[in-house]
């Protein structure tokens, strides 16, 4: 008995797996279900086309080369009339909902030619593995990788300006770790205090001994423990500045704030200090001039003003400013004093004090910025209206004018400390 021919083509289209069969020259003969699937597409709106009808280059995405790759690929099953296996292809579909637009695909292709008794190339398999969804993963990958060396770079760089500024203010600033208090970073104005001395990698009560004794580390302690700061004014302390044994009194004012790790647990402290003792002992001078001319009421009255504006030079007053505009970028507890109805931050120093217009201190400002020279000056006179009264006040100032430059060396910003 003689079997009738088997029509293979049903066959082919039921088969798993997204595959196309295609004659020699590559017009649709068949597509398996999965492959209508995977493509979106419909067997009698698909078979009888020419492949590359059927799936046309997305217009928007040339640089995949969709046509000339899988064309290639073709050729060289013609030419070899062995299977070829390509590279992983960025190939979008057209989308049937929406007339010229493509939905995205990625695609393992593999062409395998199918020989007649003669060898002659009959037809050729396409068969296709859908890599779309592990392809979009990869490029989110890559985008949150970007993203991440990006804001990494943005923290390195704020790190670098954070520790360029407590670098050159004219404070003595140190930030220690962990409940030891052990040395992180010290500023070269700290540094100099003790300049026969090595903090880093010490515990506080180890670099700096004397402080025991004043109750300093245990003040450390309680700001570790509590993370709430604390401030001293004008404490006095007798330290060994010099290592040659001779105890120096001073009189500092000391902020301690705690220092978070990202999870907003204390891992630090950081200190803050300045020296008052030029201030202090004016004061203890005035003091003790109005106890010895009380008789001399006038004389006195004048002695004790010049030496209130001794005190008044508190070196307190910080601001940094921003580019060649002089925008405020940070300004301190005290300089915010200064003009308490004002609003400082964002706006440029022409903004927000227009009442030193013509006394030179925005020539200094663009001076230091455009030269990169720092400016100092002992005793400077200011009139502004510091009270908001609208009547200008006169204040004197020992000013320090110093550039603060990026990781390049370009000056980004001017530094502005004023007692």
């Amino acid at each position: 008995m003689t079997l009738p021919p088997l029509d293979l083509l049903p066959v082919f289209n039921a088969q798993p797996g997204a595959t196309l069969l295609l004659s020699p020259d590559w017009v649709i003969l068949g597509a398996s279900d999965d492959y209508l699937a995977a493509t979106l597409t419909e067997r009698t709106t698909i078979v009888g086309q020419h492949i590359f009808d059927a799936f046309p280059d997305n217009p928007e995405t040339p640089e995949a080369n969709a046509v000339a790759n899988v064309r290639a690929s073709l050729e060289t099953v013609l030419a070899t009339k062995q299977p070829h296996a390509m590279a992983p292809q960025h190939y979008d579909v057209p989308d049937r909902t929406r007339p010229g637009r493509f939905i995205e695909r990625h695609w393992q292709p593999r062409h395998t030619p199918v020989l007649n008794a003669q060898g002659q190339v009959q037809c050729i398999i396409q068969s296709v593995q859908d890599i779309t969804a592990r392809r979009l993963a990869e490029r989110q990958l890559r985008e949150s990788q970007a993203a991440e060396q990006a804001a990494h770079a943005v923290a390195v760089q704020q790190r670098h300006r954070f520790r360029e500024v407590l670098t050159q203010m004219p404070a003595y600033i140190a930030v220690y770790q962990g409940p030891d208090h052990i040395y992180q970073f010290v500023n070269p104005t700290y540094q100099s205090l003790f300049p026969h001395r090595s903090f880093l990698g010490r515990p506080f009560r180890e670099g700096t001994p004397e402080a025991v004794e004043l109750g300093i580390v245990a003040l450390f302690d309680q700001v570790y423990r509590t993370g709430e700061p604390v401030y001293l004014r004008e404490m006095e302390g007798w330290f060994d500045f010099h290592g040659n044994g001779q105890l120096v009194q001073v009189f500092l004012n000391i902020s301690l704030h705690p220092l978070r790790d990202v999870g907003g647990h204390i891992d630090g402290v950081m200190d803050f200090t300045y020296d008052v003792s030029e201030q202090v002992r004016a004061r203890q001078q005035v003091e003790q001039l109005n106890q010895q001319l009380e008789a001399a009421r006038d004389e006195a009255e004048a002695e004790r003003q010049r030496l209130t504006q001794v005190l008044m030079r508190m070196p307190a007053n910080i601001a940094l400013l921003r580019g060649p505009e002089h925008i405020y970028d940070l300004v301190n507890a005290e300089y915010e004093r200064l003009f308490p109805a004002r609003t400082t931050l964002g706006r440029t120093i022409r903004e927000v004090i227009p009442d030193i217009e013509g006394q030179g201190f925005y020539e200094l400002f663009d001076r230091v910025y455009e030269t990169g020279e720092p400016f100092y000056e002992a005793e400077t006179e200011a009139w502004a209206d510091f009270a908001g009264t609208g009547e200008p006040q006169r204040r004197y100032y020992r000013t320090t004018f110093e550039p603060i430059r990026d990781a390049q060396g370009q000056v980004t910003e001017v530094l502005n400390f004023a007692v």
